[in-house]
C-alpha cells in the first residue's frame, strides 16, 4: 500500500481536550481571576495541544491493492481518443477520472468513475477511488457508501478500512474509527500510523490507559514519531503521571528542538507537578512563536 496521496487533511484540534484554557474555563475573565488551586490547575493541564489524527498511509509493499497502481501512464489527451473510438471502455473512464482526481477536478471524477462503475460494477478500485472523490466534494453518507462497496468486493482492501476509519473518527464515531483500524492491523500489523490513529480515538473517548499503549506501539515501530510521542506524553498528563509525560516531551525536543508545542506541553506538566520549573519552557515556547505560551507565562510567570 503506498503512500495515499488522495486523502483529505484533517482539521487541526480535533482531539477533545485540544481546547485553550480561556475556553474551557466558560467564564469571563473576572472571575476566571477568582479561580485558584486545582481548578486553576486543572485549566492549565486542559490547554494542552495535540496533533490530530492522520489520514495518510505509511508507504508499504501491498500489491494485493488495485488503488496502488498509477492511475494511467496515458495522458489526458490518449484517453480522450480512445474513448472517442470506444466509449464503452471503462478502464479509460477510470483512468481519466483518477487524472481529474489528481488535478482536483472532483465533479469531473466522480462523473467519470460513475460511467466506469456502470460499465465495470464489479471493481473495487472504481468504487474506492469515487469514494475518495466524494469525500473531496463533501458527500460523506456517499463516500462511507463506496468504501462499503469496495470492501464487499475486496475484503482486503486495505485503503477502504482505514478510509472507514478515518470518516468515521470525524464524525466522532471513534468505537467505529476503531474498529476499522483494527482491521487494517489484521492484514498488516506493521503501520504505525494506525496505532498512532486509534490512540488518538481511545483518547478522545478518555481511554488514556489503552491510548498510551498504542502510540507506545507506534513509537516501537517509528522512534522518532513525534506525533505520537507528543500524544502519549499528553495522555499521561492527563492520568497526572507528569514524569512519563516530561520524558516523552523531552524526546520530542531531542528530536526537534524547535518543537514549539513539546515545550508547552512540557511547561503545563511541570505546573502541573507543581515543582516551579514550567516557565523556562513557555517562554521557549513563546520564543517560537507559540502564542498561547505568552497567556501563561502573563498568569504564572509573575
Amino acid at each position: 500500500m503506498k503512500k495515499n496521496q488522495y486523502t483529505f487533511w484533517i482539521a487541526l484540534f480535533f482531539m477533545v481536550f485540544v481546547i485553550s484554557c480561556k475556553n474551557n474555563n466558560k467564564t469571563d475573565n473576572k472571575a476566571a481571576t477568582q479561580s485558584t488551586g486545582d481548578s486553576t490547575k486543572q485549566g492549565t493541564e486542559q490547554s494542552l495541544t495535540n496533533i490530530p489524527i492522520t489520514d495518510v498511509l505509511t508507504p508499504t509493499a501491498n500489491p494485493g491493492n488495485p488503488a496502488d497502481v498509477a492511475a494511467s501512464p496515458r495522458s489526458l489527451a490518449e484517453l480522450n481518443d480512445a474513448l472517442a473510438k470506444d466509449p464503452n471502455d471503462a478502464k479509460s473512464y477510470y483512468s481519466r477520472g483518477r487524472l481529474k482526481f489528481d488535478a482536483r477536478d472532483y465533479a469531473g471524477a466522480e462523473k467519470d468513475l460513475t460511467k466506469a462503475i456502470s460499465l465495470a460494477p464489479n471493481q473495487a478500485d472504481y468504487y474506492y477511488y469515487r469514494g475518495k472523490t466524494y469525500e473531496q466534494l463533501k458527500q460523506t453518507a456517499k463516500a462511507v457508501a463506496d468504501f462499503e462497496k469496495t470492501i464487499s468486493i475486496d475484503k482486503n482492501f486495505t485503503d477502504a478500512y482505514y478510509s472507514l476509519g478515518v470518516v468515521n473518527a470525524l464524525s466522532d464515531k471513534h468505537q467505529e474509527a476503531i474498529k476499522y483500524y483494527q482491521k487494517v492491523l489484521e492484514l498488516n500489523p506493521q503501520l504505525p500510523v494506525i496505532h498512532y490513529n486509534i490512540g488518538t480515538s481511545q483518547a478522545a473517548l478518555q481511554l488514556y490507559k489503552e491510548a498510551i499503549q498504542s502510540f507506545t506501539k507506534a513509537v516501537e515501530l517509528n522512534p522518532r514519531d513525534q506525533e505520537s510521542l507528543m500524544n502519549r506524553g499528553n495522555c499521561y498528563v492527563m492520568l497526572k503521571d507528569y514524569d512519563h509525560a516530561m520524558k516523552d516531551f523531552s524526546e520530542v525536543i531531542a528530536i526537534n528542538p524547535n518543537n514549539a508545542i513539546a515545550y508547552f506541553n512540557r511547561g503545563v506538566a511541570h505546573y502541573s507537578k507543581e515543582d516551579n520549573l514550567q516557565c523556562p519552557d513557555w517562554k521557549k515556547a513563546s520564543e517560537l512563536g507559540y502564542a498561547k505560551a505568552k497567556e501563561l507565562i502573563e498568569r504564572e510567570c509573575k
